[in-house]
């Protein structure tokens, strides 16, 4: 019933009927583009923006549904020799004869259905006369400067054919959201409501983005699949990791844990596969991988400052792995670093929920070895910190920018602390292997990534100085905080033994330059963007909530500090290693303000900061009645400004 109530609506909203424009020369029109050269301006007051055509080219418009429409175009047939050419283009088997001028010139042209009427796709095909321009190597044919297309009549009828492909992934889209929430909540009524959210979202599309939504919907199924997949194999670790017995595997925590996992995976590698995505540094780590690939593990790259520091290869040793899969080649390359990357970082949302469950106390704040009642509450906690950490935004920046190592070095560092907090909770049953897995999971961080080794190093030697003091003063019992920093002081030996001892020159090369930028002397290279100018360090630090806020989301951040107040005083170890990760977090975001180029602080403190928020979150919906809604509005208002987020940065970022 609600797919055919979903095509219905699908097949009404298709008859709204508008305008569709493609600027030939933005950036944000190049999914629909093929067939033309790079993006120029020209040298006028004001400035022109531009891209000559080849001889061949093509603009598409996808999904937009079948009636007809009138097309114009807008050329620019000047060139340095001959005559503004004629040339040719086809749409929907229809073949037209456009004659250019030398300036700026528009032409309108009626095209019909075609032959083909459920082609819901309207794809124009030009055929330029090409030249060769003396000292220019490029293929040119005439400057296109948009494309617009324009319903023949608005009324009712002619009535629009919607696009049968666009449609059936649609579906395919639906069918697939339903089975991801009924195989990971096992509740056939969330599934039926995914369903109707998606039918609506998906009409929604279609009334104002049609185009954008046949770009998703060829995306869909495969990032469904993948979500299903991961979805499936993360259920079966988590029953293992909870300890449940048949009878309790699929409670609503674990329920909202693992769709955050899947949503986790689909926002982040959907969002990276998507046609209009684009990012700043993703060849430069396929290019790594390919050296990697070719033997070479030693090597750095410069910071923005021009700076050279290590460049560890561990995440480059996991994606040649996978080039076994995706070969070798910059786009299959490119493909395994945002799916491995959009996993791990993931897999999160399962380990809050593992730490959630095992570490906190009950509701009134009293330990329990009642598993039945301790699940309740502290499942609770670990779900909802998994939802925090899904809506933060700040995470989807560093997709953005393409940090995939730093990705790969904090995902790795985030499970190694939530197993690190487990551990000084003595809760979980990690046994005498827990040492050597801490140990693994901070050297693999170090290995992984120079500038989260830093983090790791700031975070522990925060952890270091409360046990120290706590030693001293024999007021509590540090073994097990000494044997994790004893795993944390073995990895950092391990990565120096194994990697960073090459570059010592560097790493003392680059404190020499930290320091001397506190102090007001720097000897650091040139920035290559050449910028002098910088705010002050108290302007900086007056704008650091705002910045935080945006980073880390408001609400998030807010809850998360509420949850500081919340630490149970019985645990303070596990208090202590919180604390000592926020203490770092906020001393790489001064740092950060003072001389920038810092460990990317809102990463570094997302995870505690959700952890905190879900505790925050769940004794707040303990209290029922009203404060159960109150959770579930701010619930969902992070949500959305996560979303608004992302998809900003998806369809304005380096565009």
């Amino acid at each position: 019933m609600a797919l055919l109530v979903a095509l219905i609506a699908w097949t009404a909203a298709y008859q709204y009927k508008r305008d569709y424009t493609v600027e030939v020369a933005d950036l944000r029109s190049t999914p629909y583009l093929s067939g033309f050269n790079d993006i120029e301006k020209s040298t006028t007051d004001p400035t022109l923006s531009y891209r000559w055509s080849k001889g061949s080219a093509e603009v598409d418009f996808p999904g937009i549904g079948n009636q007809p429409v009138q097309i114009t175009i807008s050329t620019i047939g000047a060139r340095p020799n001959g005559e503004p050419p004629a040339i040719m283009f086809t749409a929907r088997g229809e073949q037209f004869t456009l004659q250019t001028q030398a300036g700026e010139h528009s032409d309108t042209f009626f095209v019909d259905r075609g032959t083909q009427p459920l082609d819901g796709d309207l794809d124009i095909h030009f055929s330029v006369p090409a030249f060769t321009p003396p000292g220019d190597a490029r293929e040119l044919g005439v400057i296109i400067r948009r494309v617009v297309v324009q319903p023949a009549d608005y009324g009712v009828r002619p009535p629009v054919f919607p696009p049968v492909g666009t449609l059936g992934l649609l579906m395919v889209g639906l069918v697939g959201l339903y089975g991801l929430f009924l195989l990971l909540s096992r509740r056939r009524t969330w599934a039926l409501g995914a369903v109707w959210a998606g039918a609506l979202l998906a009409t929604l599309g279609i009334l104002f983005a049609r185009p954008d939504l046949a770009l998703l919907a060829d995306e869909l199924p495969v990032v469904l699949a993948w979500a299903i997949g991961l979805g499936l194999a993360a259920q079966g670790c988590m029953a293992l990791l909870l300890r449940r017995g048949s009878e309790a595997r699929y409670p609503v925590p674990l329920a909202l844990a693992l769709l955050a996992f899947a949503f986790a995976f689909m926002l982040r590698f959907g969002g990276l596969i998507y046609p209009q995505f684009l990012t700043s540094d993703l060849l430069l780590h396929v290019h790594n991988v390919q050296d990697v690939l070719g033997g070479n593990l030693v090597f750095t790259e410069p910071l923005p400052d021009g700076r050279a520091v290590p460049y560890p290869p561990a995440y480059y040793l996991l994606v040649s792995a996978l080039s076994i899969f995706t070969g070798n080649s910059d786009a299959g390359l490119g493909l395994a670093l945002k799916w491995s990357a959009s996993v791990l970082d993931a897999v999160a949302c399962l380990a809050l929920l593992w730490a959630g469950s095992h570490v906190w106390t009950t509701d009134d704040g009293r330990r329990t070895t009642a598993s039945s009642r301790r699940s309740v509450s502290c499942s609770q906690s670990g779900a909802l910190a998994a939802l925090a950490y899904l809506a933060v935004p700040g995470v989807f920046d560093l997709f953005s920018a393409g940090n995939y190592t730093n990705l790969f070095g904090q995902s790795v560092l985030n499970i190694t602390l939530l197993g690190g907090l487990i551990y000084l909770a003595d809760r979980g049953g990690l046994g005498r292997a827990a040492p050597l897995l801490l140990a693994l999971g901070f050297g693999l961080t170090m290995l992984g990534h120079y500038g989260m080794m830093l983090g790791t190093l700031g975070i522990l030697g925060i952890f270091a100085l409360w046990t120290l003091i706590i030693t001293l003063r024999k007021s509590g019992e540090p073994a097990r905080a000494w044997i994790l920093l004893g795993a944390g002081g073995a990895a950092l030996l391990g990565s120096f033994v194994l990697y960073y001892w090459r570059f010592l020159e560097n790493i003392a090369g680059q404190f020499g330059d930290f320091f001397g930028k506190l102090g007001g002397t720097s000897s650091s290279p040139v920035s290559a963007t050449g910028d002098s100018v910088k705010p002050s360090f108290g302007e900086s630090v007056l704008k650091l909530p705002g910045k935080a806020g945006q980073l880390l989301g408001g609400l998030t951040a807010i809850t998360g500090l509420a949850g500081v107040a919340l630490l149970p005083r019985t645990m303070a170890a596990v208090r202590a290693l919180l604390l000592s990760w926020l203490a770092a977090t906020l001393v790489f975001a001064l740092l950060d303000q003072a001389v920038g180029d810092s460990v990317r602080w809102y990463y570094l403190g997302a995870v505690p900061l959700a952890l905190l928020a879900g505790r925050f979150l769940s004794l707040l919906a303990a209290r029922r009645g009203p404060a159960r809604l109150i959770t579930a509005l701010l619930v969902a208002v992070t949500l959305l400004q996560m979303l608004t987020y992302w998809v900003g940065l998806i369809y304005t970022r380096y565009h």
